[in-house]
């Protein structure tokens, strides 16, 4: 190695708190950086070209020796090696939020977005999810988004971050690969719709089912809402057509993940049967 890890055996160092504090909000827009928890999320972090500025392992982990992709990672150019420290094992347990952690922490520079990149990249598919609260439910839609071929998501204002501990966990390593941004919801759709998008609300109550409608839209973006409340009257106002996914009455709605997942699927199938 070109240098030795910072060696750290008190609770209170400096790199630690800081390292705690990233798993509040604040902290994390503040500064920028965002947890990864695990040496196999971490590995997909660097694949997906995110940068580390730490790194974090057990002092047992760092013995046996790193792999090969976290060595580049903290042994790179100066200006893009993270910094490595080692810690005690129970000091390590307090830092991470799982009960049997893999060995290895990082704090990553998140990526950034606007709104006026995504419409010049002009995915055909955009997720918009509004007020959106469940950290299990923003994982799976992130999942479920990259799957069926949506080129970026949108959260309103209002709605979990992204980068919430349990979010980046139950994406898994999705998150590192769909283009992500917090944006107020109106200024979202005006740039959107500008540049031709068709605004489609999922909603309970909307007449037409998602299964009798043939997306035939080139640029569309798919609006689903909180996972109580639905969709707030300015996002319905906003919606060029609304679309209901059809069920039984034996249940009165879908988890908003399951409804998210059904209405980007829906969309991906019309998308390849036209290649």
């Amino acid at each position: 190695m070109k240098y030795s890890p910072k060696k750290i055996t008190s609770g209170n160092n400096p790199l630690l708190k800081k390292i705690r504090s990233l798993k509040e909000r604040q902290a994390r827009q503040k500064t920028g950086l965002f947890l990864i928890e695990g040496v196999t999320l971490i590995l997909e972090a660097l694949e997906k070209g995110l940068k580390l500025e730490h790194l974090l392992v057990t002092e047992e982990y760092f013995a046996d020796g790193l792999e090969a992709k976290l060595m580049e990672a903290i042994e790179g150019d100066e200006y893009l090696a993270a910094e490595l420290a080692t810690v005690p094992l129970s000091i390590f347990k307090e830092l991470v939020t799982t009960q049997t952690p893999s060995p290895a922490l990082a704090a990553a520079m998140m990526p950034i977005y606007t709104v006026e990149q995504i419409s010049k990249l002009a995915p055909d598919t955009v997720l918009l999810c509004e007020n959106l609260q469940d950290p299990g439910n923003l994982g799976t839609i992130i999942r479920s988004a990259l799957a069926f071929g949506a080129g970026a998501l949108i959260l309103s204002h209002g709605s979990v971050d992204a980068y919430n501990t349990k979010v980046v966990r139950s994406a898994m390593g999705a998150l590192f690969a769909l283009p992500i941004l917090s944006i107020d919801l109106v200024a979202a759709a005006q740039v959107l719709k500008d540049a031709g998008y068709i605004f489609l609300a999922f909603s309970p109550e909307a007449p037409l089912s998602v299964s009798e409608y043939h997306f035939e839209e080139d640029k569309v973006v798919i609006m689903v809402g909180n996972e109580a409340a639905g969709l707030s009257l300015e996002a319905e106002d906003l919606a060029d057509i609304s679309l209901s996914i059809p069920q039984t009455n034996k249940i009165e709605s879908l988890n908003v993940a399951v409804a998210t997942s059904i209405a980007l699927y829906e969309r991906s199938q019309v998308k390849y049967l036209r290649q």
